[in-house]
């Protein structure tokens, strides 16, 4: 693995503030040895910081030069595509503000697709955008079977709640207001996933701790909950 830049690392500082889920030094072709700076493969996207623009640098000499626009346009004929940033344009936040907003176009147009699939990216994109949501708001939304839902989840390692770990979580503390916010929240979330809406900015919840004597509230599956725990 190559040498981590100062560019580099500041822009993989910049995405691990953002949230983003990106690999370093990834290898793209199925033959030849180019890597990435960084790649997000569910979403064919890669990010190349290129240092040396003002000291005539690798990337700006004759030979140096030829052998990038190889690599790219090998990349471009598989689908990727590459966003070329140089250093001072990560220092000031440009590179990461473009590629924020560039994912957001990929996500939206991914999420009005009429026969959505829970592929990958797709499932990386409700973790991320729709973290109110369980996996049966999720199974109902989408209209996919819950057991293909946490399939999906565990295959791609994200981590999910039922209703039934969130509804005791909210309820063992009798925290009334927040619960129903909770449920408030969920709905819309839910509406906006079945229409293929954007997500709005993703919402931090803090779980209500679970004390041994729960305060159960009354909602629609309170009956389920009830009856698994033979209260």
């Amino acid at each position: 693995m190559a040498k981590e830049s100062a560019g580099e690392r500041l822009l993989r500082v910049q995405c691990e503030l953002e949230g983003l889920l990106v690999e370093q030094e990834y290898r793209f072709h199925p033959k030849r040895r180019w890597r990435f700076d960084f790649a997000m493969p569910e979403y064919k996207l890669a990010v190349e910081v290129e240092g040396g623009t003002y000291s005539q640098g690798r990337h700006t000499r004759g030979k140096g030069f030829e052998a990038d626009c190889e690599k790219y346009n090998a990349a471009a004929q598989l689908g990727w595509r590459v966003l070329r940033y140089t250093p001072q344009q990560v220092k000031k936040f440009i590179a990461i503000r473009q590629i924020k907003n560039i994912l957001d176009e990929i996500e939206a147009e991914m999420i009005k697709q009429p026969n959505r699939k829970l592929t990958e990216e797709m499932c990386r994109y409700i973790a991320r955008s729709y973290p109110l949501l369980t996996i049966e708001d999720i199974s109902e939304a989408l209209d996919v079977k819950r057991s293909d839902c946490i399939k999906k989840w565990g295959l791609y390692r994200l981590k999910y709640e039922t209703n039934y770990e969130v509804y005791k979580g909210y309820a063992a503390g009798g925290r009334m207001e927040a619960f129903e916010n909770l449920m408030q929240r969920r709905k819309q979330f839910i509406e906006q996933l079945k229409t293929g809406k954007k997500a709005p900015q993703p919402v931090e919840v803090t779980p209500a701790p679970i004390k041994p004597q729960a305060l159960f509230l009354r909602h629609r599956s309170q009956r389920e909950i009830e009856g698994k725990l033979h209260v």
